[in-house]
């Protein structure tokens, strides 16, 4: 076993790194994970990703030190064929990890589209998906089976042909230019759900550079499909291999980090300022998911977040009650609020804005745990829990909604009949 030479030592260099920056941030998924006790698709992929990428991460670093990324004039005969045997080994344990890792984007994805409304984006994401699982099964297939007998693939001395070897080649290719695409489309794909949202425009470019950073291992692809054409045709094929090494493990690398960013968002918030409680604006990755007070449109003004570690969803709540004249007020918790009266008035939220009828003013309460928009078209539903709010001043107005919210509890039985 020799030395690292040539591109030896930026290959370990840049591949521990990203090895190390992985498996932190999935170590930091897994301990939100526990937190929250919410196992998703998307955390599952990223972890086998990672052990996917270790075992890769092994290979390389025998094959930097029987020559890999050195120059051949430099090896002995026999050094040459360790080098290819460690390489394919690589390219296996890399391609599995590459493809677990777009399956964890992929996943995030899909958690954020719900619903028949969003039907044709899922199904073309689990297309994406299948696309790219088919090319990474016959890359690895038909690169490790080109050769009868299959020691020859990387001993070219031995006996034996190699009736694939033109489809291996092509398959390559195909798998690289692949990668690179889905890699772009992926990246670009939370725009259309982001650009939507109703938060500021700041807060959308910021989402989007996030998520559109998984372009970097889309561009780290296309080098690869480069370097594979100058590597079919080089006369020094070990300093080439560690070249398309080395690419392979920064898309890897960084498919891994740019699928864990997201979901870390909310943990890196809270380690920077300090607390799990702060004064902010709606983070991301959003989704439409699940929650009755995530289905409702939320008013971003200053007040507390409410995180869920794991979740892609962080909700704001604040205190602010707005009229229909467009003014303002603070909105200060009720002495006789309770979790019970957030529950009961969320419900009856819920059912104020499934009502049919006659257009009725627009108004907006923020009470602690409730945040919501109530745009009823039912004006006696409306009347029932907020008498006169049309011809009332904004005190009185705050006075009626909490007098409502005081009186719910016990009319709730009633009411949700």
């Amino acid at each position: 076993m020799a030395a690292a030479t040539g591109l030896g030592h930026t290959i370990l260099g840049i591949l521990w790194m990203l090895v190390a920056i992985g498996t932190l941030l999935v170590g930091l998924r897994t301990y939100l994970v526990i937190q929250s006790r919410k196992f998703r698709w998307d955390f599952v992929w990223i972890t086998l990703a990672l052990i996917s990428a270790i075992v890769a991460a092994a290979f390389i670093q025998v094959g930097v030190n029987s020559g890999l990324g050195a120059h051949v004039a430099r090896l002995r005969f026999s050094q040459i064929w360790d080098v290819f045997f460690w390489f394919y080994l690589t390219i296996y344990a890399g391609t599995i990890s590459i493809g677990f890792s777009k399956f964890a984007v992929i996943a995030l994805l899909l958690d954020v589209y719900k619903g028949s409304r969003v039907a044709k984006r899922r199904y073309a994401l689990w297309a994406i998906g299948a696309v790219f699982g088919v090319t990474t099964v016959l890359e690895i297939f038909l690169t490790a089976f080109q050769c009868n007998p299959l020691h020859k693939l990387w001993n070219l001395t031995a006996d034996g042909v190699c009736p694939l070897a033109t489809a291996g080649k092509a398959i390559s290719y195909v798998h690289a230019g692949t990668g690179a695409v889905t890699d772009i489309m992926l990246a670009l794909w939370p725009i259309g759900i982001v650009w939507n949202l109703n938060t500021s425009r700041y807060m959308k470019v910021s989402i989007c550079l996030l998520m559109g950073l998984g372009i970097i291992p889309g561009i780290a692809a296309l080098i690869r499909v480069w370097l594979l054409v100058r590597l079919h045709s080089s006369s020094d094929p070990t300093y080439e291999s560690g070249l398309f090494i080395l690419s392979a493990a920064v898309e890897a690398g960084l498919l891994i980090i740019v699928a864990c960013i997201p979901p870390l968002r909310p943990l890196f918030r809270q380690a920077i300022r300090g607390t799990t409680i702060t004064s902010t604006h709606m983070t991301g990755p959003v989704t439409a998911r699940s929650n009755r007070q995530n289905t409702i449109k939320s008013h971003h003004g200053d007040g507390l977040v409410e995180e869920d570690k794991e979740a892609p969803i962080i909700m704001e709540h604040s205190q602010v009650v707005t009229t229909k004249d467009g003014q303002s007020l603070d909105l200060h918790p009720h002495p006789l609020m309770s979790s019970r009266h957030d529950v009961t008035t969320m419900k009856i939220t819920e059912r104020l804005r499934r009502c049919k009828g006659r257009r009725t003013s627009l108004y907006m309460f923020n009470f602690p745990l409730l945040h919501t928009v109530l745009d009823t078209r039912d004006a006696p539903k409306f009347e029932r829990f907020y008498p006169h709010s049309g011809s009332r001043s904004p005190n009185d107005l705050l006075r009626r909604a909490t007098d409502a919210l005081d009186r719910s509890t016990a009319r709730s039985g009633t009411l949700m009949s």
